[in-house]
């Protein structure tokens, strides 16, 4: 293999942490075959941990001699972090809320809370996490099955600070299907 056909080969650049974007497609978005609109990229996510998994394993000990066999697989939670944009980030959040079962808001007499049901989150639409290339097209997109939010920290505030205020999500989900639709030859 010569320098040409290796890594200098101007065909293969290696992934950047800093090209990638948040997807969230809505229910009556994700079930037609319409195109993925701009407005539901959330262009605003500042970082993201991409998914992932541990195996637990179990030791047994038969006679003088340990075997050591794979457990369950789960799967970690997603970091997302977003930069608040107006109240845009808060707005979304409160209005998954709301669709999951629970409601705070204006007019209700304390917070309505019917139960929240973990449908009523990936039932509204669907997350995914896309890396992309320098040109934006997908490199690879990792599919967030049956998530949900399990925490949200609207950030801090503080008067010796001139930083963006950020909200802060925990996504759990079952697991995660890995899509790979960049061809490169």
């Amino acid at each position: 293999m010569s320098v040409a056909e290796g890594y200098w080969d101007p065909r293969f650049e290696p992934a950047r942490k800093n090209r990638f974007r948040v997807v969230y497609v809505k229910a009556s978005a994700a079930e037609g075959s319409a195109p993925v609109l701009q407005s539901s990229y959330w262009w605003w996510a500042q970082a993201v941990t991409l998914p992932s998994f541990e195996i637990n394993d179990e030791t047994y000990q038969l006679v003088n001699r340990k075997f050591r066999y794979p457990g369950l697989l789960t799967w970690n939670d997603v970091q997302i972090t977003l930069h608040e944009k107006g109240d845009q980030a808060n707005f979304i959040v409160n209005d998954l809320l709301a669709k999951a079962g629970y409601y705070c808001g204006p007019g209700a007499d304390g917070c309505q809370d019917q139960g929240i049901l973990k449908g009523g989150f990936y039932n509204n639409g669907d997350l995914f996490i896309e890396e992309i290339t320098h040109e934006g097209k997908t490199l690879q997109k990792f599919d967030l099955k049956n998530w949900f939010i399990k925490g949200a920290s609207f950030g801090e505030l503080s008067m010796d600070s001139d930083e963006f205020l950020t909200v802060q999500l925990t996504i759990g989900y079952d697991c995660a299907f890995v899509s790979t639709t960049l061809n490169i030859e």
